[in-house]
Parts: structure tokens; C-alpha cells; sequence
């Protein structure tokens, strides 16, 4: 398992929070190319390396049944190789699911969980589609995430490294809804998340129209008391211990109010921002700023807006 072990051994020579796997088109002297720049480590793979990490594991996968029948009576030595093999896999492979199960396995035997955290979410970040948009992989990463919620001290890399997932792949559920879910999760577990408010408002900014990144930003700014329920219950049964459900709310309204401003000098045409500013807040004050911000612009979709404030003050009113 040299070629995927090489590829790891690149990705953890780098301290960069961001790590983006990429292929290239063209062979060259060497088959795994990287370069640095900011908080970012770029590495590209040769088409042929590629090829030949996707046939190193399956010849692999396929040539040792028996251990794979038997992986209590393997030796460490030996389910490092298979673990590799599983990497190999993952990173070439989509939604193979003996692969995740018997990963999970393995690395349950192995206890390498913050090791192979910091693998998985780099190799989610990927430029290759099939692999960054792999749901099964996207979920052994939320249970690594709460394996090591109480163990690590830098998991809000996480954070950035989902929202590139998001960036790389326009409306990527898979990596939005985690990143809901992350964003979630630290709120429950007390994790600062207010360096990240301008990495995810800078994203929404340049996509307007992806719904599910603007659906991020909705649980940012209001966070989501089912998503609160779902992932207390959830954290309750992988670990057996308790979340409280309340934490310290913090008022966004002045950062809709500028958003909102913003779509309008910006002439934005899609509805979806503005409709997700509009059910962020509670505030009917802060709505009928909305509203007056909106009469005193040229939007030419201002009815639909004005339709959403309308219907958001109106379900506030009975409450």
C-alpha cells in the first residue's frame, strides 16, 4: 500500500488547515505535486498515479478474502495494510459500502480516529465530484467528528474545510449539511464560531443562487432547535454522554440588516437570500427595517421579497 500511503504522508507533512486533492492532467517527473500558499496546501495527483492507487487497492481488496472474513486475527501489521487499502478506496471510489463498513471496522481496531480524520476531511475537500459529494463518506466523518469533539483542540478547521467542499462543488448537500451540523454541534459543545462568520458570508456573497450554502448561513444565524434535538440524541448514543441544549444565543440582526442591504445594492434576483434573512430573525423590528430598506430600492423582485416579510411578520404576530 505505498502509493495511497504516500499520498497520506503528503497530506501530514503540511500543518495547512485547508488541503485540496486535485487531478493533473500531465505526467511528470514526479506522480504527486504540491504547492502552499496561505492556509491552503494544494496536491495534485497524475492521472496515472491515480489509476494506479484506484488498481494497488483493488488487487489488494480482492486478493485477501479470507482476511477480510478473519480481521480479529489479524496482526497490527497487517490491518494497517488493509486500513490503507480502505484509504485507497475512499479516495478513488464512490459510495462502495463494504469499503466504509469495513474502514470503520478497522479503524475502530486500530484506534488511529484522530488520524483518520484529519485524512477523511482532506480528502473530502477534493476536486473530484463523485468523491466530495459521496454521502457515505460525509457521515464517517460526522462520527469521527464526535469521537474527537472532546479530545482535539483544533477542530474548527473543520469548519473551513467543509465551506471549501461547498466552494468547490456548487450546491453540495452532502457537505452543507454537515457543515449545519458542525456548526450545530460547537455551539452545543461551546466551540467559537465567530472567526468563521465572514469565511461563510463572503461564500453566500459569491453564490447567490446555491440554496444550500445560503441554507448554512439560516442555521448560523438562527440555529435550528430540531438539528439541536437530533444531534443531543445523537451524541447520546455514540458516546453515552449528555449535550445540553441550551447554550448562549447570539443576536445576528445587525449583520442581516447589512446583508439585506447588500442583495438590495447588489440587485440580487433570487429570492432565497432574502428569504433566509428574513426567517433568521425574530425581531419584528427588525423586519419592518427590512421592509422600508426594500421600499426605498429599485429591486425589481421586490413584491416576492416583500411577500416573504410580510408572511415572516405575520407568523411572528401569533406567536
Amino acid at each position: 500500500m505505498l502509493l495511497i500511503k504516500s499520498l497520506c504522508d503528503e497530506l501530514l507533512s503540511s500543518n495547512k488547515s485547508i488541503k485540496i486533492i486535485g487531478i493533473v492532467a500531465q505526467a511528470g517527473e514526479k506522480d504527486i505535486l504540491s504547492h502552499e500558499e496561505g492556509d491552503t496546501l494544494e496536491i495534485g495527483l497524475t492521472k496515472e498515479m491515480y489509476l494506479r492507487i484506484f488498481k494497488e487497492s483493488h488487487e489488494y481488496f480482492n486478493s485477501h478474502y479470507d482476511d477480510r472474513l478473519n480481521i480479529e486475527s489479524l496482526s497490527h501489521s497487517q490491518l494497517d495494510k488493509m486500513y490503507y487499502m480502505t484509504l485507497g478506496y475512499l479516495i478513488t471510489t464512490n459510495e462502495h459500502s463494504t469499503i466504509i463498513a469495513l474502514h470503520e471496522e478497522l479503524v475502530h481496531r486500530l484506534g488511529n480516529y484522530k488520524y483518520d480524520l484529519e485524512i477523511v476531511s482532506s480528502f473530502l475537500t477534493c476536486r473530484m465530484k463523485r468523491i466530495n459529494k459521496s454521502s457515505s463518506l460525509w457521515h464517517w466523518l460526522r462520527k469521527l467528528t464526535i469521537n474527537q469533539i472532546r479530545h482535539s483542540d483544533n477542530l474548527r478547521k473543520l469548519l473551513q474545510r467543509a465551506l471549501v467542499s461547498c466552494q468547490l462543488h456548487f450546491a453540495n448537500y452532502y457537505a452543507n449539511n454537515y457543515l449545519q451540523w458542525l456548526i450545530t454541534m460547537f455551539r452545543l459543545t461551546r466551540v467559537e464560531l465567530e472567526d468563521f462568520q465572514d469565511s461563510l458570508l463572503k461564500s453566500c456573497r459569491a453564490q447567490l443562487s446555491d440554496s444550500s450554502l445560503w441554507g448554512t448561513l439560516k442555521v448560523y444565524l438562527k440555529p435550528d432547535d430540531n438539528m439541536i434535538n437530533y444531534i443531543v440524541g445523537e451524541y447520546k448514543r455514540f458516546t453515552g454522554l449528555d449535550l445540553p441544549k441550551t447554550f448562549a444565543r447570539v443576536d445576528h440582526d445587525s449583520t442581516i440588516i447589512q446583508l439585506f442591504e447588500w442583495l438590495l445594492r447588489s440587485q440580487c434576483t433570487f429570492t432565497t437570500p432574502f428569504r433566509v434573512l428574513t426567517e433568521s430573525t425574530d425581531s419584528l423590528k427588525t423586519l419592518s427595517k427590512l421592509e422600508q430598506m426594500l421600499n426605498g430600492s429599485a429591486l425589481e423582485s421586490s413584491c416576492k421579497v416583500k411577500k416573504e416579510l410580510i408572511k415572516r411578520k405575520e407568523l411572528l404576530e401569533t406567536i
